[in-house]
């Protein structure tokens, strides 16, 4: 009976966690959908894309909705797309996924499974609710958390099928960090508590890093020079960057005889119009393949990692991740060769993404972003000088609110100086202003250091995607959005963080302990 009432609070708020995560799932593709078409997100009110009728409150619910309804719609029959449904199961197992790792596992030492202790992969935020198995003094970082995984999970979305990511996301999960982070800081502030942060000696006081009133300085003094700078483009002091691009993108689809941008809405309710996935004949051989082929990889990472002496785990994560490389064989030989077919007008045309990298003046627009970002560097540096002058012991919201801030600032201002400095390199843009905000929502919500190495795993990530592209489609087609490979790397920190941490402290010869 005691076990009985451990075992159902946690039963109780898995389920929870689950459910909220379709919920948001089925948000994301409401988002997805209609922020790109610059449709309302409230209004107006569900409907079929192809009859245009008004959704009933049963057809919406996640999940469960689309398998009542048999993936058609109970009007005109039209076939729904099983996007939704996946979307909404792929959230809610995320969300899962997270709970589980971080409140339901015991503390390290925890399992170890294939020399991996999956206790260590709890965060030192949630040791203060170890006993509970539910977040409770941890609930509001843990919030944040999730709210972030929904607009990472809505951003690639959008991203994968516009190759832009509506501001509106990453500006969300930045103020759902800034708000819950400083508010719950004050509220403990008014009653005289510090969040019992374990290590406390390392002096981590928060669940992102805090560093007193160097980062108090250089959060506010930043932000202070974005204001400025905003004020300043207003008042046409300086110049937005790329204000020509449209134009020139018109002129020159007309003069290679491209057809024009497409309108925000189709004409008819087709996949275009849509914006949803639909399945095709054997479109799961693909993917099945590449599956097995990661699991074989993985199980032989494993065991070749276990007779030369490493941990097991790492030869599985090694072995994962060549998977998608190795599947490109299978593939090759299962997928017929196509017949030659007479040349088109459309044989070889560029995707839009490629027609907005070939605009030909991205030095001058450089420039122009320098000059933007000119007072929120001068101020944050006069910021950080002014901060080496106080003593007095920062209070925990000020505190919280400049390690939000400087996380904001990090997060973004990593991405935007491998943009300028690489369209200044090669003469093209070479990040968009989307992996900008992206970053530094991610830097707001779970501080400076997580932003920075998700940025730098990235890499990685993208040469995986871009395997795995290969395998499935035997070449890349169109230029790859790099927003997927940035919220894939800030998942895997999230998770893997004492695996960052081993790597850093054998690359480094001495022990990485990050916040």
């Amino acid at each position: 009976m005691h076990d009985l009432v451990i075992i159902l609070p946690r039963v109780a708020a898995l389920l929870f966690v689950f459910a909220f995560g379709a919920c948001v799932g089925s948000l994301i593709n409401v988002l997805a959908y209609r922020l790109p078409r610059g449709i309302g997100v409230v209004t107006p009110p569900s409907r079929c894309p192809a009859c245009e009728t008004k959704l009933r409150w049963k057809d919406n619910i996640p999940i469960f909705g689309w398998l009542f309804l048999r993936g058609r719609c109970r009007y005109c029959k039209t076939p729904i797309s099983p996007e939704y449904p996946l979307v909404e199961l792929f959230a809610a197992v995320l969300f899962a996924a997270f709970f589980v790792a971080w409140y339901l596992l015991p503390t390290s030492p925890g399992p170890v499974v294939l020399g991996i202790d999956l206790g260590s992969l709890r965060p030192d935020w949630t040791l203060p609710d170890r006993f509970n198995g539910v977040p409770r003094q941890s609930a509001p970082m843990f919030a944040v958390v999730l709210l972030l995984l929904g607009s990472l999970l809505a951003m690639t979305l959008t991203d994968l099928k516009t190759t832009m990511i509506p501001l509106a996301l990453p500006w969300f999960a930045t103020l759902a960090g800034l708000i819950i982070h400083t508010g719950y800081a004050a509220f403990l502030g008014i009653k005289g508590l510090e969040y019992p942060m374990p290590g406390g000696e390392m002096g981590w006081r928060w669940s992102i890093p805090t560093h007193g009133w160097a980062t108090v300085g250089i959060g506010l003094g930043g932000t202070l020079g974005l204001g400025v700078s905003m004020l300043l483009l207003r008042l046409g002091l300086i110049r937005r960057s790329f204000a020509d691009a449209l134009e020139w993108e018109e002129a020159h689809r007309k003069a290679q005889g491209l057809p024009p941008l497409m309108p925000p809405e189709g004409e008819g309710p087709d996949d275009a119009d849509t914006g949803q996935w639909r399945p095709t004949k054997g479109w799961l051989r693909g993917p099945a393949v590449v599956t097995i082929s990661v699991l074989v990889c993985a199980a032989l990472g494993a065991v070749l990692a276990g007779l030369l002496g490493h941990v097991p785990g790492v030869g599985l994560i090694i072995g994962a991740a060549a998977g998608p490389i190795v599947a490109g064989v299978p593939l090759r030989l299962l997928t017929p060769k196509a017949p030659a077919l007479p040349a088109s007008p459309a044989d070889g045309q560029p995707s839009d993404a490629e027609v907005w990298i070939a605009y030909p003046h991205a030095r001058r627009e450089m420039v122009k972003e320098m000059a933007f970002l000119a007072p929120p560097v001068v101020l944050a540096l006069v910021g950080l000088t002014l901060s080496g002058n106080i003593a007095a012991l920062c209070p925990l919201w000020l505190d919280v609110l400049g390690g939000v801030l400087t996380g904001y600032l990090v997060g973004g201002g990593v991405v935007w100086a491998v943009r300028l400095f690489g369209s200044l390199g090669f003469g093209k843009e070479a990040m968009g202003l989307g992996d900008v905000h992206l970053m530094a929502a991610v830097g707001a919500c779970v501080g400076w250091a997580d932003s920075v190495l998700a940025f730098f795993g990235a890499a990685f990530v993208g040469i995986v995607l871009t395997f795995y592209s290969l395998s499935l489609s035997r070449g890349v087609g169109r230029a790859m959005p790099y927003g997927p490979s940035l919220a894939i790397a800030t998942v895997l920190v999230l998770l893997a963080k004492p695996a960052v941490e081993l790597g850093l402290s054998r690359l480094t010869g001495q022990p990485v302990q990050l916040p």
